[in-house]
């Protein structure tokens, strides 16, 4: 009697990108806010991302994958008041 064969799957290649949902809250009621963006790939430099409306917290960025990314930002009101940047956790894709 002949034994079926074996049969497996791998894998080998994986999307190239991904798209990462960035979003944060920054808030002043008064004067309104406006928010700086900024990336970084692998540890390396902050890179500032270019916001379309810089009054809306949230921002869709299509990345490669095989890295880690980490996110950074700060808030400045209406009358010209700038917070410190806040850190985001260390996401890899």
């Amino acid at each position: 009697m002949t034994t079926a064969p074996t049969v497996s799957v791998t894998r080998l290649t994986r999307p190239a990108t991904v798209r990462l949902a960035v979003t944060w809250t920054a808030v002043d009621p008064e004067s309104g806010v406006s928010s700086l963006l900024q990336m970084r790939r692998d540890g390396g430099a902050w890179t500032t991302v270019t916001l379309i409306d810089p009054s809306v917290a949230r921002a869709i960025l299509v990345v490669p994958t095989g890295h880690s990314y980490q996110f950074q930002v700060r808030a400045t009101n209406g009358v010209g008041l700038v917070t410190a940047f806040k850190v985001g956790a260390l996401v890899t894709v």
